[in-house]
């Protein structure tokens, strides 16, 4: 099961750090296919080279123009070189538990089985990290993944209640997930990390 690992990255210290955390770290590394769009000044251009040549296609663009994040998005897909099963959109500053590509796809089926249409997408967002002095990642332990499924309501700040979010376009409430190890259905997409079928 090939899975395309799309990665937008607009001026971005961390992303070589996000490659090699994502590739070091799967159970199938050979399985994987990076398509990665980096805007910044040439100077900074990361060296992916530990990935091999029939894994990657790197784009990279300087600053002279500013192109946006959905045009860079949209590239990541575009004249893809191979055939793949699966699409991992992030950015280029995330980092993946051991066996991330496994864990996704037994948690995607799980998700696939509680659709009504067989469809589903993984989203969620992902933990904060620092660097300690040293280098190694501390996770922020106030935050959790997924600390919250957004409801569609919101308040409103003028009649200072609870409003139907849709309408009036108010900012989501949040309500605390179950502690298990199941998916849940919600209605919000973090694009920060997505997975699902192509």
């Amino acid at each position: 099961m090939k899975i395309l690992v799309s990665i937008i990255s607009y001026k971005e210290g961390d992303l070589l750090g996000t490659v090699l955390d994502c590739y070091s770290k799967a159970k199938n590394k050979d399985q994987l296919f990076f398509s990665i769009v980096e805007e910044h000044f040439p100077e900074f251009y990361s060296d992916l080279s530990f990935i091999p040549e029939n894994q990657i296609l790197y784009r990279k663009f300087d600053l002279s123009v500013y192109r946006g994040i959905l045009w860079a998005r949209n590239l990541t897909t575009n004249d893809i070189p191979v055939e793949y099963d699966y699409i991992l959109y992030i950015c280029g500053h995330t980092r993946f538990d051991q066996d991330w590509d496994t864990t996704c796809l037994k948690e995607y089926e799980k998700a696939k089985a509680k659709s009504e249409t067989g469809k589903a997408i993984l989203t969620l967002c992902p933990p904060d990290f620092e660097y300690n002095d040293d280098w190694t990642i501390k996770y922020k332990n106030h935050v959790k993944t997924n600390l919250y499924h957004p409801s569609i309501v919101g308040w409103d700040p003028i009649k200072r209640e609870v409003a139907d979010f849709v309408p009036g376009y108010w900012f989501p409430v949040g309500n605390v997930p179950p502690e298990d190890d199941d998916v849940h259905e919600n209605y919000w997409v973090h694009f920060t990390w997505c997975f699902a079928e192509r």
